[in-house]
Formats: C-alpha cells, structure tokens, sequence
C-alpha cells in the first residue's frame, strides 16, 4: 500500500512539472516581500532623529552579555539599545530588567543606528524560566572556558577557546592582528563554520547508532552548543541552517543545503527586517553562498578541499569586505588552504580537553601538552602569513566591481563537470 502510495505521489509531483515547482517558490517569494516589507516600515518608523533625545523609552528584557565595567559606570545592551548607568547596580547576564531613560541615536550607515541610553531608571524583575536557563548557560560557558584554560599556555588556550568556544577576550592585540592580517579571524571568533564542524564531527561519531538516532543526538546538541558560543548572526544562520537540514534527514527528505540557506536568511529577516545590513550575516551567507555554488567544481578542478573551499568563500566575501572597508587582502586564500586542516582535529580534541578538564585536571594537563604543538603551528602560521600577505586599498568603484567575480567564476566553472 505504501509502494502504491508513494509510486502516485511520484507520478503526481512528475506531471506537475518544473512551472508549478517553480510557481510555488515564486508565491512563497512574494509572501516573503509582503512580511518583510511591512515589518521593515514599521522599523524604519520608528528610527529617532540622529543626534537628538527621543522622549522618555521604557525598555523591558533579559541581559544578553556581560556588562563592561569601566570604574564607576557599565555598560551592557538590551534589546537594541546600549545602557550607560552606574556600577552600583549589581548585573549580570540572564537578570530580567526594567528601565526608563531617553535615547539618544546616531545612525550607523544607512538602516542601522547605535541608540544609548545615558543612566536610565532601573529595576531588577524576577527572573522566569528563560533567564533561569540564560544564567545556567552562561555558567556553562565560563566553566568551560576556565577547564580549557587552566591545562594550556594563555596563548594556546586563547587559540583553542576561541576555535572551540567562540571566545575572544583574551586575545593579545598582537594575536588579533595578526590572525585578521593573514584572514584567520573567521576560526578564532564565532562563526558558523565552528557549528558546521561540530555537526560533521557529532555525525560521524554517532553514525554506529543508526542515522534517525544520530540525527536525534545531534540536533539538541547543536542547538545547546549555539546558545553557549553566542547569539550572533553567523552562530544563530548556521545553527538555524544545520536544524533545517537534519530535520529533513530525519524525515527522509532529500536536503538542499542551497534552499535551506535561503530559507535559514529569510527566517531571520524576518524576525530582524534591517539584519541584510549586519555585515556579520553578510559575510557569513555569502561565505556559505559561494562554498554551495563552487567547492564542488573547484575540488574537482584543483585537486585540494580546503584551496576550493577558500576560494569559494572569498569570491563572495571579499567584494563585500572591499566595499565596506575599502581595503581587501586579495591572497589570504592561501594561509587557509594551508591552515584550515588543522581546525577540525583541533575542534575535536579541544571538545575532548574541555571535559577533560573538568574530571582530571593532570590527565587533561598531560593530554595537553601533546596538542600544544599543532596549536603552536597554527599560531606560527598565522604569524607568519601576517606579515607576508598584502592588504591593498581600493576604491568604491573597483569595490562594485568586485561584485561581478562571483558571475564570472560560475561562467568558468560552467563546463567543469560536478561529481555529487
């Protein structure tokens, strides 16, 4: 009955052909525009005046990130806006707050805009579930970090909880330079390619218990991993991606990483109409955009995995660096074809160390000694392309221009066949 079933459903979707296929995407399309479009008006709306004191904001929410205390004031944001007040007030990450002040807002670039609030009235609500369990992760996190840490030297551990973790507060300047000079940074901050690794690695590990049950093993561990690396637009796009695309394994579906791309930036803009602007999530989707429409081909032209993941993500990403810095470092393809191997094996022992170190410090401390030596080949690495790889300025015209490598590589790669 099944097979009956399923051979109609096959002959049904055939007889439809490529107009309906293509008319329903076109009217999910058009749905898309009309929620977006309205949500955007309603924000474009609101925007305040720059430079000048709107009247009097009530802003209600939970703290996101830890406050930065600068002597006697801090800092932290809530819900958009950034909050100036004293450090009397006794905050923290997870804690529910409300408070009353006037905004003052500057605009950043065309569709965004920096709102603060200077020593607003506050008041401390009762935390419900959700902060509970903010607080819980945020715990998480910082024992996590500290376990990685305490078994490593500063730099390595800087290295490792930034590949593993997403941290980046103890990054030396010179480090920090030097991994963006040599265009590392994208593994040592939160991105989405440390959510795609974990996912390949959960995958593989758990691949003996059958794939529903991997799936199922995977998914909720992923989504944990996203809350405790952070909430920023790479890390929500590639957990968000990930969700939809071991959903439709686990429903024997045939995934499209492409369609769950597009479907992945939708979702988010429309929770966040101005986020196209964000230039994280920029990056972040046209990295994934040029890996999914060239890796394939490129690997089987050149021979080498990460040379044509590389260039796939920079064909994108550099025109939008370009145009929004004015300056590209056109060869920093080549330290991540020579660096990006190491990341993987890095991700897994560095899983493996963190909980380690939480049971057996000294046992974790010995293991660690063996894996400072990748770690330091890394760290020489990314030293080493710093001060041998250009960066060039260009103008705003050779930055629009810049646009159209993406077009012309898919005309050269047009003939090259793709082995799926």
């Amino acid at each position: 009955m099944a097979y009956f079933w399923q051979n109609k459903k096959l002959e049904k979707e055939s007889r439809a052909g490529p107009s309906s296929f293509l008319g329903g995407y076109l009217f999910l399309l058009i749905i898309f525009l009309l929620i977006w479009s309205w949500r955007f008006n309603l924000v474009m709306r609101d925007r305040k005046e720059p430079g000048k004191s709107s009247e009097q904001v009530a802003v209600e929410g939970i703290i996101w990130e830890e406050p930065r205390i600068f002597y006697s004031t801090q800092n932290f944001w809530l819900k958009g806006y950034q909050i100036e007040t004293l450090s009397d007030h006794s905050l923290g990450v997870g804690d529910r707050v409300a408070l009353v002040g006037k905004a003052t807002c500057q605009p950043i670039g065309r569709f965004q805009e920096n709102c603060l609030i200077h020593y607003p009235e506050i008041s401390i609500k009762k935390n419900d579930c959700w902060s509970e369990f903010i607080k819980v992760v945020v715990r998480l996190r910082k024992k996590l970090i500290v376990s990685l840490e305490r078994v490593l030297p500063s730099e390595a551990a800087s290295l490792l909880t930034g590949i593993v973790w997403g941290n980046q507060g103890q990054f030396s300047k010179t480090f920090y330079q030097d991994m963006k000079n040599s265009g590392l940074l994208h593994v040592v901050v939160a991105s989405g390619a440390n959510v795609m690794s974990l996912v390949g690695l959960l995958k593989k590990g758990t691949l003996f218990l059958g794939r529903r049950l991997s799936i199922l093993i995977t998914l909720p561990v992923v989504i944990l991993y996203g809350l405790v690396v952070g909430t920023e637009p790479p890390i929500v796009r590639a957990v968000i991606m990930s969700g939809f695309l071991l959903v439709s394994q686990l429903f024997g579906r045939q995934a499209s990483p492409l369609r769950s791309l597009f479907l992945t930036g939708g979702t988010m803009m429309l929770f966040d109409p101005l986020l196209f602007a964000d230039i994280s999530f920029q990056l972040s989707f046209g990295a994934t955009l040029g890996i999914l429409l060239f890796s394939r081909k490129l690997k089987n032209l050149l021979g080498w995995s990460d040379l044509a993941t590389t260039l796939s993500a920079q064909t994108v990403t550099l025109p939008i660096l370009a145009l929004h810095f004015g300056q590209l470092s056109p060869l920093s393809f080549l330290s991540n074809a020579f660096l990006l191997w190491l990341v993987e094996p890095l991700m897994l022992w560095g899983l493996l160390l963190t909980f380690l170190g939480l049971i057996n410090r000294f046992l974790a401390s010995l293991i660690g000694f063996f894996l400072w030596l990748p770690l330091q080949v890394f760290i020489w690495g990314g030293h080493f392309w710093a001060q041998i790889l250009p960066n060039i300025g260009v103008s705003l015209v050779l930055a629009v221009s810049s646009f159209a490598l993406a077009p012309l590589l898919w005309l050269l790669l047009s003939s090259v066949k793709d082995d799926k």
